[in-house]
């Protein structure tokens, strides 16, 4: 089996408990490449167990950084209309600026969304979006801006949002930078 898979690493306290717990973490976390070396189905569940050789991990807010240097439209996912459906009935909002981007996390129902935005000046452009349920995640990363129904909905959830502050102890140290492929 031959194929490659690109992964959203988060330390291990956001890997529990989310960036919205622990913002920070947001700065540590890594876009891991890897070729699949090996797979194997569980024969009592659908589980498949895969292992990963990796190749490349790129820190995951200089991938956001390049991209909010791109033209608008340049993604290499992008969101569907449906997903901001979700906002309009979000009950929760919170926001921390990270790396001079804004993340907004929020909850509506039993869904968990989150932005990673970008302002110049009354534009806003989304970099990367998450929505997730109990253990089904959807997301996207490009550049792209908002539509005006959805830009007002987005600034009532930044005026009214909680700021986000890490709720533990700071633990791990930036990572070194790859610089070989294959390490």
């Amino acid at each position: 089996m031959e194929a490659t898979l690109d992964l959203l690493w988060y330390p291990p306290y956001s890997e529990q408990n989310g960036w919205d717990d622990q913002p920070s973490e947001i700065e540590l976390s890594q876009i891991v490449s890897g070729r699949v070396v090996s797979a194997a189905q569980s024969s009592d569940t659908d589980e498949v167990e895969c292992k990963i050789s990796i190749q490349q991990r790129v820190p995951f807010l200089g991938c956001v950084r390049a991209l909010s240097r791109a033209p608008p439209a340049a993604a290499l996912s992008m969101p569907t209309r449906m997903r901001y459906q979700h906002w309009r009935q979000a009950h929760w909002c919170g926001a921390a600026e990270i790396g001079g981007f804004i993340y907004l996390s929020a909850l509506a129902g039993e869904a968990n969304l989150e932005l990673i935005l970008k302002r110049r000046g009354h534009a806003l452009s989304v970099l990367y979006e998450q929505l997730s349920y109990d253990a089904w995640y959807e997301g996207a990363i490009g550049h792209w801006e908002l539509d005006k129904l959805d830009l007002e909905i987005i600034e009532k959830h930044l005026r009214n949002a909680v700021e986000l502050r890490d709720g533990a102890t700071p633990y791990l140290e930036r990572l070194p930078s790859m610089e070989r492929r294959g390490e």
